[in-house]
Formats: structure tokens, C-alpha cells, sequence
């Protein structure tokens, strides 16, 4: 297995922690303003709709990625994205199984 292979993983995950990141982030923000009440109630309608089931797609086709990968490699500590995961799953009070699982 390249090295190629797990670069491509790395990036997908990055990009899927980002965008959870991001929405954790919105969802968080009290809003000031009526306006930006709007907002933010369009904002999570349109994540719980599109954004969300997207992401766990993409969640578990990188879940299927890595059972792959690790059945060709060892991953080592300099692949702290995976500790991002965990990270982001603790904070939010789901495990990362759940979605691997689907």
C-alpha cells in the first residue's frame, strides 16, 4: 500500500473534521439579532437535511478507507488526525463507532 493511499485518507478525514468543526461552531453561536436568528434556524434545517447526511457518508466511507489502510500499515502518533476524531466525538458526546457503523 502507498504512501499515496494514506495521504488521500488523511486529507478526506481532514476535510470531514473541518467541516464538522464548522458546523459545531454555527450551531454553537447565541444569536444577537432577529436576522441572525433566521439564520442560524435556515443553517441547521438545511444541516440536519443535507450537510449532516452528506458528512456521515463521507464519515463511513473513510471508516471503510481506514479498515483498509490498517489491514496494510500501522498508524504512529504523527497521525494526530485520527485523534482529532475521537476529539471531536468526546466533545460531542457520540462515539466514532456510531458513525462507522451507518
Amino acid at each position: 500500500m502507498s504512501n499515496a493511499y494514506l495521504i488521500l485518507f488523511l486529507v478526506l478525514l481532514q476535510s470531514v473534521c473541518t467541516r464538522f468543526e464548522m458546523v459545531t461552531e454555527k450551531v454553537s453561536h447565541v444569536p444577537e439579532t432577529t436576522a441572525e436568528l433566521v439564520e442560524s434556524v435556515e443553517f441547521v434545517r438545511k444541516s440536519q437535511t443535507q450537510s449532516l447526511p452528506e458528512m456521515k457518508l463521507e464519515v463511513n466511507a473513510a471508516g471503510a478507507r481506514l479498515l483498509t489502510l490498517l489491514n496494510y500499515t500501522v498508524l504512529n502518533s504523527k497521525h494526530a488526525l485520527n485523534h482529532r476524531l475521537h476529539k471531536f466525538c468526546r466533545k460531542t458526546g457520540t462515539s466514532g463507532y456510531y458513525y462507522f457503523r451507518g
